[in-house]
């Protein structure tokens, strides 16, 4: 088995949450704290979060969408192996879920992850490999800040890869205002940035991609 672990999950229910409040709030929370406070991470590990049969839940939503620190983020960074391997669990994430430097990003067989903002950058091998998973993104908000998009790929060696599963979107009646904000940029690895196979399916809604440093 491998060696250092973030976090490791079996046959559990975690729910990541937080109440930040205002400097000046009398209510019962987290006072004097912004979403951003919200941090969950895992960094410089052989893996960073493994869950095995199980769920991670919660997040800390965005109070204001249009401002990146009213969220709160779950990261996984700079581990060897992978960032984030799910094995017939399920994640279901408000805020941002950020997956950089690693050698796999994400790793799911037999899983299910639901997003509303999420990126994968940096990451050696594939940024999300996916076999009989689903990753679906689900928001109606629009979440960009000034340095990343809402759903961004960017400097991996292979950005997408399914193989009998599912990459998505949740529909709704605001499409034209909510979607747009996929990016994928910057794969390296000289094969394709997004790879779809064995009865895989990937929907993307006016998505931006960008090839022009592929070599």
């Amino acid at each position: 088995s491998e060696l250092g672990t973030g976090f490791h999950f079996i046959n559990s229910d975690v729910l990541v949450s937080s109440l930040p409040l205002g400097v000046n709030s009398t209510s019962v929370g987290d006072t004097g704290a912004q979403g951003r406070d919200a941090a969950f991470v895992a960094s410089r590990n052989t893996r960073g979060f493994v869950l095995e049969n199980s769920k991670l839940r919660g997040g800390v939503k965005r109070t204001s969408p249009v401002a990146p620190a009213t969220g709160g983020i779950v990261c996984s960074e700079l581990n060897t192996s992978a960032g984030l391997v799910l094995e017939n669990s399920f994640i279901d994430l408000k805020g941002l879920l950020d997956v950089y430097g690693n050698n796999v990003g994400i790793q799911a067989e037999d899983s299910f992850l639901r997003h509303e903002n999420l990126t994968i950058d940096g990451n050696q091998e594939q940024g999300l490999k996916s076999i009989k998973s689903t990753v679906l993104f689900d928001s109606i908000d629009i979440l960009d800040d000034t340095n990343r998009k809402q759903l961004e790929f960017s400097g991996n060696s292979v950005h997408v890869d399914l193989k009998d599963s599912s990459f998505r979107f949740e529909l709704n009646d605001l499409i034209p205002s909510s979607y747009g904000n996929s990016f994928f940029r910057n794969a390296f690895a000289g094969t394709p940035a997004i790879f779809v196979d064995s009865n895989s399916t990937a929907d993307l809604i006016k998505p931006y991609i960008d090839v022009t440093d592929v070599l």
